[in-house]
């Protein structure tokens, strides 16, 4: 990583740095016990030659609690696999895998000090980040050694991140730029007043691929709504013919994000100055001020009723408004 910092007119100072990492060597599992590609592509031109019960050999010997002990009889697949004694082997300590981030960070302070400025004492930053965060630690078939890792996003990218927040100590009030010669009566009512801000914007992380046969000519909507987050049309979606297809859809579409989230919080202080010694704060403060709804995840399982619709319930708290 490295940075600059520049002082900007009016005594602001930019922060702008760019972080990156890439990590190497990250376990990838492998599945040793499947089907060989050949015996794989014969099971999906007639599925009856996997799918088909025969007599299980391993019936008697392994315990009746197991997958291959507990009937007389099993799907001719398991015999094919390379340790049929077994319903899967995977190896997770492969180190095949890797991550990478790449970041540019900017961050821009202002401060206004001091009881006689005219904005009173006041400090706000902006803060934004751009970033993309890739990982190659998958197969979309783990058990393909002809395959090549997956280049995608990690489920957790979320490529910009904005905040603003500041503390304002607002001047008003005896020795304050404004109202400075009132009396203690009237500064009791004007003076002593401090307000918190923060305001954060970051984007939504992706949504999970669809693997399923797609007839259409786009996933997406031209106005996505609550209930429909992309095209959910469901003739445009069907089902294998049988389990012996190679998954081709990626882990996660990297053009087709969750909601956003946006949130302000507020909060403002009223201090009283009772004596010399003792001071009385009153503090109301608001917690997602603007009441902006977070959903989850659209439903990617075409065969369900909310198919391409967020869920119902929002995943963060409506506004909450408390005084203390």
């Amino acid at each position: 990583s490295f940075g600059l910092q520049r002082q900007l007119p009016y005594k602001a100072i930019l922060d702008a740095s760019y972080v990156g990492s890439q990590t190497v060597h990250v376990g990838m599992p492998y599945n040793m016990d499947y089907l060989s590609m050949s015996t794989f592509l014969a099971g999906q031109a007639n599925s009856k030659i996997l799918d088909t019960t025969v007599p299980n050999p391993f019936y008697g010997i392994l315990p009746t609690t197991s997958t291959l002990g507990a009937s007389a009889n099993i799907a001719a697949k398991y015999l094919y696999y390379a340790y049929p004694m077994f319903t899967g082997v995977t190896m997770s300590t492969n180190p095949w895998g890797r991550y990478r981030y790449d970041g540019l960070q900017l961050r821009v302070q202002k401060h206004f000090s001091g009881n006689n400025a005219r904005f009173g004492g006041l400090t706000t930053i902006f803060s934004y980040t751009f970033s993309k965060n890739f990982q190659a630690t998958t197969r979309l078939n783990n058990w393909d050694l002809s395959e090549t890792p997956v280049h995608e996003l990690v489920s957790y990218d979320k490529p910009q991140y904005l905040s603003f927040s500041g503390v304002w100590d607002m001047p008003f009030g005896r020795k304050r730029a404004i109202a400075s010669n009132v009396n203690r009566w009237v500064d009791g009512v004007i003076g002593g007043w401090t307000m918190n801000y923060i305001f954060t914007f970051n984007s939504g992380i992706p949504v999970a691929g669809i693997n399923t046969l797609f007839s259409c000519s786009t996933y997406l909507t031209t106005d996505q709504t609550h209930d429909q987050w992309f095209n959910n049309t469901k003739s445009c979606y069907k089902g294998f013919p049988n389990s012996y297809y190679l998954r081709t859809m990626s882990d996660r579409f990297p053009w087709l994000r969750q909601m956003d989230n946006m949130t302000t919080n507020l909060s403002i202080v009223k201090t009283f100055q009772v004596t010399e010694r003792w001071r009385f704060n009153l503090r109301g403060e608001a917690f997602n001020l603007m009441n902006h709804p977070l959903y989850g995840a659209p439903d990617t399982t075409y065969t369900d009723a909310r198919f391409g619709m967020l869920p119902q319930g929002q995943q963060n708290f409506p506004r909450l408004v408390q005084i203390s």
